[in-house]
């Protein structure tokens, strides 16, 4: 009867050696190895996308309204952004994945680790590269990357509708003149040509 209790004891920490991490000791790991910074840089290089994709069609005409409109669809996809991609979004899509076997006892040791100064580096230097978030949640953010590709053709048209009507009222506010004695007159439009005259 020992013997099975033993047995059975050892299969039992073997299984636990060889587990899946858990979801809250991972996103510990992402957070020590400064995925935070990486994904903060990857929302940055977003909203300067969008910020030169507006630019470039507002050139020389923008007006107030177009221009607090694309602030707003920036905010509002940077918002988005980090409320969706987070480092316990990461770590929840690499646990279930798990495509490289981690188990939780290597992720423990390496959290060990990042007790010391030099194991911080390491770690830092072990998820260097911007491709290991992508890796991390690939499919996820790509989809979120083409989420404002796909809505910026119908923000484009709002917004240079909406500096159209805000140039046709700059226009029209033009065509009033106050008078000296505080009266509003309209200003006419010289007449326009007529076809025959030409």
């Amino acid at each position: 009867m020992k013997s099975l209790t033993a047995l059975v004891l050892a299969l039992t920490l073997s299984v636990a050696a060889h587990a899946a991490p858990s979801q809250q000791s991972f996103a510990e790991l992402l957070k020590l190895t400064a995925t935070q910074a990486k994904l903060d840089a990857l929302a940055w290089n977003i909203d300067r996308q969008l910020k030169d994709a507006f630019y470039l069609e507002l050139v020389n005409h923008a007006t107030s309204p177009a221009i607090e409109y694309t602030v707003s669809f920036r905010k509002k996809v940077q918002e988005n952004f980090r409320n969706e991609i987070t480092v316990e979004y990461l770590a929840g899509a690499y646990v279930q994945g798990n495509d490289a076997g981690w188990t939780q006892e290597e992720v423990d040791a390496l959290l060990a680790l990042a007790e010391k100064p030099a194991g911080r580096t390491a770690l830092a230097k072990l998820v260097g590269t911007g491709r290991s978030i992508e890796l991390l949640a690939g499919n996820r953010i790509a989809t979120f990357r083409q989420q404002p590709a796909q809505s910026l053709p119908r923000a484009m048209k709002e917004v240079l509708e909406i500096n159209a009507k805000a140039l046709a009222a700059e226009k029209a506010q033009a065509a009033v003149t106050t008078l000296p004695d505080g009266k509003a007159v309209a200003t006419l439009p010289p007449p326009a040509e007529s076809p025959k005259s030409k």
